[in-house]
């Protein structure tokens, strides 16, 4: 009954002027008829004085309905400029807009976007305002009950997610979405907004971030410390180990941090070691 009772007062503004113009009309069949019954038409006098009555009702009713249509159109330019002016408010705030925004219809019919999103696209504004939405800018979503369009129209509720979607030159870009109901005045759905941010680049930071962060975990796995006081033979250089075991120095930092050991001789070893070696190479 309510939705009865809105769709004929919507009827009603629409066609108020001609509502109008029938309303006088009847208004002047009604006066005529009781012009006629009070001039008594008998002689050419009384048909002289209900003609100029007649008259004068003609042009009250002419003028009458002349000032309202002019009221009526004077009040369509003011809220038609009104109604400009602040579409010109909200297609600036939205070109201004980081994101890329579209709004969609019922039909999946693209209404209006911004300059970042018709950016993102790789279109101009006349080829995808009109346009279906997964026809301009499709997804994994698309024609699938995760459609945001269709989960808005079941729940109503906002939502945020993230997706790959497609451009006009194939491109494929990672963007976080969020999508939100867009209603009439009287709080009825008409479509939904959606808006678009391309977070390609921070998924690539979080990537490399994990990849550095599973490094350094492998590293540290791989890193062994020695602290504490080491038990080493004053003489052979042998390390105890918390078994009591006796071990060379360089098996048991081996085994506890993983560096390896290549040998060699220094200077002072090699001439007490090899001093027959020393005294050849000094004869040459």
């Amino acid at each position: 009954m309510k939705r009865f009772i809105e769709s004929v007062n919507e009827r009603i503004r629409q066609f108020r002027l001609i509502l109008g113009g029938i309303l006088c009309a009847l208004l002047y069949w009604w006066l005529d008829l009781a012009l006629l019954r009070q001039a008594r038409i008998t002689d050419l006098q009384g048909f002289t004085y209900y003609a100029f009555l007649v008259r004068l009702l003609v042009v009250t009713g002419i003028l009458g309905f002349s000032l309202f249509a002019q009221f009526m159109i004077n009040r369509y330019r003011g809220q038609r400029q009104a109604i400009s002016a602040t579409y010109s408010v909200v297609e600036q705030i939205l070109d201004t807009a980081a994101d890329g925004i579209r709004v969609i219809d019922r039909d999946y019919t693209i209404l209006q976007c911004n300059k970042t999103f018709i950016e993102m696209v790789g279109l101009p504004a006349s080829a995808v305002v009109g346009r279906k939405c997964y026809e301009v800018f499709n997804g994994p979503t698309c024609h699938t009950p995760g459609c945001p369009l269709v989960r808005i129209m079941i729940d109503g509720k906002r939502l945020t997610y993230e997706a790959i979607k497609k451009n006009n030159a194939g491109r494929e870009i990672f963007c976080q979405i969020t999508a939100a109901p867009f209603l009439d005045p009287e709080g009825r759905l008409l479509g939904i907004v959606e808006s678009f941010r391309d977070v390609g680049a921070r998924r690539e930071w979080d990537q490399e971030r994990d990849e550095l962060i599973g490094d350094l975990v492998k590293a540290l796995r791989e890193v062994k410390t020695l602290s504490g006081m080491l038990p080493i033979c004053a003489w052979c250089k042998k390390i105890r180990d918390d078994r009591g075991y006796w071990s060379q120095i360089e098996s048991y930092i081996t085994s506890r941090s993983g560096a390896q050991f290549s040998h060699s001789i220094c200077p002072e070893c090699r001439q007490k070691e090899f001093p027959d070696y020393e005294e050849k190479n000094d004869d040459r």
